[in-house]
């Protein structure tokens, strides 16, 4: 038996798409494979919240879960464009789970189309502290402006901690050092910054994001220089397979408006058992005869979000000056 430990961090707000998310990882487990299942969360996963996603024990019996209420942590730290903070506990997991020198973390606006036991056990960090795909675009001054290499950047949607060397080297004191700064990307920038020549490239398949889909039919003289060319074309194909590859919904979620692979993701909430007819109609309904002003809104909605970003990076750019 393969037992591969991965940590999920979210609160009652999006307890259905990670109920969805966290069902992709179980239906794409190999016979031997068992998800060890951490969630973090600020205090909220308790009762009806929690029994949404443990009644998935009920159809798959390759997994089992355990809740870690963070209780305050990171209450005041900064927080930007929705994100909220339950973003910094990913931050936490090499303290908080001592019992593993490796351990899986990842976003819930993720559809896995692949087990991971192979990744998980076949990973070399080579004196690491994680492994992660090279985030396929970036804010080239932005990420300079912090000390990172924009060909270097990570996402961190998912990677995988070399949490034993952390400890060692008690790398996750300085993440906490840098919790208060404003930084645009959050945790994501601290982590490439701390761990900036320490980590591990993985294949791009293992995050494919929007951005990647873009670059590779707007730019992707940029993509080769992230990428072998053999990668690129092997992550593309990911895209639209049903067995390969794991597809990050970072920016728009599909279960909020019309983005990239969003079809995938209703697919799978479909054959979920958290799907809702109802709900369904009504999405499939607005993507028929979209409702002018439901549109509206939500353009200025995503239109103030983008504009009040663009305002603090600018402020955050000037504070560096």
């Amino acid at each position: 038996m393969n037992i591969v430990p991965i940590c999920f961090f979210f609160d009652h707000k999006i307890v259905i798409p990670a109920g969805v998310s966290i069902s992709t990882l179980l239906e794409s487990a190999k016979p031997d494979t068992f998800y060890e299942i951490y969630i973090f969360h600020p205090g909220d996963l308790v009762g009806h919240y929690a029994e949404t996603i443990t009644k998935l024990k009920a159809k798959y019996n390759n997994c089992n879960f355990t809740f870690l209420d963070m209780h305050d942590k990171f209450n005041n730290a900064h927080v930007l464009r929705g994100i909220p903070n339950v973003t910094y506990y990913r931050l936490l997991v090499p303290e908080v789970l001592p019992q593993y020198d490796k351990i899986i973390v990842s976003d819930v606006d993720i559809i896995f189309n692949v087990d991971l036991a192979d990744l998980y056990n076949e990973i070399e960090f080579d004196g690491c502290y994680l492994a992660a795909v090279k985030n396929a675009i970036v804010k080239n001054s932005y990420v300079k402006s912090i000390g990172c290499d924009p060909l270097l950047y990570v996402n961190c949607g998912f990677f995988i901690y070399n949490s034993l060397q952390i400890r060692k080297d008690e790398i996750y004191k300085k993440f906490y050092e840098l919790v208060g700064k404003k930084y645009f990307y959050l945790d994501q920038d601290i982590i490439n910054i701390i761990c900036k020549n320490k980590i591990k490239y993985i294949h791009p398949k293992y995050n494919l994001s929007q951005s990647f889909y873009q670059k590779y039919y707007q730019d992707i003289d940029w993509l080769k220089k992230l990428y072998s060319d053999i990668e690129i074309q092997e992550a593309f194909n990911a895209l639209f397979s049903y067995d390969e590859g794991i597809i990050h919904y970072n920016g728009i979620n599909p279960w909020e408006n019309i983005c990239w692979r969003h079809d995938l993701w209703w697919e799978k909430y479909r054959y979920s058992m958290y799907f809702d007819d109802k709900y369904y109609y009504r999405y499939y309904m607005m993507l028929q005869n979209p409702n002018i002003n439901y549109m509206f809104k939500k353009l200025i909605k995503i239109s103030l979000k983008k504009y009040i970003g663009n305002i603090k990076k600018k402020i955050f750019d000037w504070r560096q000056e």
